[in-house]
């Protein structure tokens, strides 16, 4: 059986929506369920929530339009299919919309029942199929975190956007303080086992909007849009205490040294950057957590250092030449 396809009609017509609502009513088993908002505003908010799997967007919203609510979605990376709707025949509209990203393009009067389900079905089934490729191109294999080309990718995003609308962006670098022990002792399979448990309690402190991932070894990184220094910090912390109370002994029971479960006393060593205290370019947003990071591990490990307390001192400059995000 298929499953219920999640649709929002954005569309500033109660009429365009009756029509919309009726054609779909008409399909073989109307497998869809249809939300509709009939502002861009109110749009903005149900696409913040990413709870569709397909959009439709009416071309001509007021005063906006559907091109510039798609602009939006991508770059809020919202990867649900965005199909545009719109009452006249355009081929010009019709390539500006395919080039924003929109997945097709209907015509209010000239679409049917049929050809508006096929397009809904096809639309959400080709992006299930990208989502399954970009999964193999973003993800770290053994954890499931991002890997480090698509940690780069939404840093720069990110950094983009908090300059375009100057909000405080945060970063933090996570090190798991002397891994080398745990394979040495252990095996590497016990702990490959540690390491996507450790992924997997940092996941469970962070929110649906920020991004963990794998940098590399046992080096982790959070990018923390919206986040000012002090709200970062306090996630920093959450984590570090997450991973000091968590009895990992119990995820290896079948791994005895001298007979014995092995006590493993895991800790991690995080450094925390925010836009507010460094330059907003990504690679030296990066270099400063790295920085603070250093510090953490240079004084004790189990611990969260932020840039914006060391001194002016602390080890080389930041890099000067560092790629540079154009707004």
């Amino acid at each position: 059986m298929s499953a219920l396809l999640r649709v929002l009609l954005v569309d500033d017509s109660e009429d365009d929506y009756i029509i919309t609502r009726d054609l779909f009513t008409q399909t073989e088993g109307n497998m869809v369920d249809l939300e509709w908002v009939d502002s861009y505003d109110a749009a903005l908010e149900r696409l913040g929530q990413k709870c569709h799997d397909v959009y439709i967007f009416d071309y001509f919203l007021g005063g906006r339009t559907g091109l510039e609510l798609l602009q939006w979605a991508v770059e809020h990376d919202i990867t649900a299919p965005v199909i545009m709707l719109t009452g006249h025949k355009d081929s010009e509209v019709d390539l500006l919309a395919m080039r924003a990203g929109a997945a097709d393009y209907l015509v209010k009067g000239r679409t049917d029942a049929l050809l508006l389900e096929r397009t809904v079905r096809y639309a959400s089934e080709h992006a299930r199929r990208l989502e399954t490729f970009r999964d193999l191109a973003t993800r770290d294999e053994l954890t499931g975190l991002y890997n480090r080309r698509e940690m780069d990718r939404i840093l720069d995003m990110e950094v983009l956007r908090c300059r375009r609308y100057d909000h405080p962006l945060s970063l933090v670098i996570i090190d798991i303080d002397n891994f080398k022990a745990i394979n040495d002792t252990t095996g590497h399979k016990s702990g490959d086992t540690v390491l996507r448990a450790v992924s997997q309690l940092l996941l469970a402190a962070l929110r649906s909007t920020d991004s963990l991932a794998r940098y590399g070894g046992e080096e982790l990184v959070v990018i923390l849009p919206e986040t000012p220094e002090e709200v970062a910090l306090l996630v920093a912390e959450r984590m570090r205490t997450m991973v000091e109370a968590y009895d990992f002994a119990t995820l290896l029971p079948s791994v005895t040294i001298g007979g014995r479960l092995p006590h493993i006393e895991l800790t991690v060593s995080l450094g925390v950057a925010c836009t507010g205290t460094a330059p907003n370019t990504s690679d030296i947003l990066f270099a400063a957590a790295d920085r603070a990071l250093y510090q953490a591990k240079r004084t004790g490990r189990n611990r969260v250092v932020s840039y914006a307390t060391l001194p002016a001192q602390t080890g080389t400059p930041l890099p000067t030449t560092a790629r540079i995000i154009t707004s």
